[in-house]
C-alpha cells in the first residue's frame, strides 16, 4: 500500500522518505520528520494530525483513538485495532471502578446519617 501526500495526492518515495509532490503543494519542501510529523500520524485526507486532536482527551481515550487513526500505516491493521480495543477496555474498566468508588462513598454518607 504506498502513502501519498494528504494535499496533493504525490506518492512517499519509503527509501528517501520523501513525498514526489505535485507542482504547487505547500509540502513539496518537507521531507519526512519520523519525531515530529510521522508519516502514519498524517495519512487522514483532512492533513490533521492525531496529536492534534488526541492531546485534549483523557490518556486511554486518546491511545484508542491513535491506534485506530493509524490502523494498518505502522503495522497490521489487526493489531492497531487490538491495541485501539485494549485501551478502551481499560478507559472502561477505569470508569466503572470511580462509578463504584461514589457509590461505596454515597452509601457510607447515607449510614452516617442514617
Amino acid at each position: 500500500m504506498s502513502k501519498s501526500c494528504p494535499v496533493c495526492g504525490g506518492v512517499l518515495d519509503e527509501f528517501l522518505q520523501m513525498f514526489s509532490h505535485k507542482k504547487g503543494c505547500p509540502y513539496s519542501a518537507r521531507k519526512v520528520d519520523m519525531v515530529n510529523h510521522p508519516r502514519h500520524y498524517n495519512v487522514h485526507p483532512s492533513g490533521v494530525e492525531c496529536i492534534d486532536i488526541i492531546e485534549h482527551m483523557p490518556f486511554n481515550r486518546g491511545a484508542a483513538i491513535k491506534h485506530v487513526w493509524r490502523a494498518g500505516e505502522k503495522g497490521p491493521a489487526i493489531e492497531d485495532l487490538e491495541k485501539a480495543r485494549w485501551y478502551l477496555d481499560r478507559e472502561i474498566r477505569r470508569l466503572k471502578g470511580e462509578e463504584m468508588k461514589a457509590l461505596a462513598l454515597e452509601e457510607l454518607d447515607d449510614e452516617d446519617d442514617g
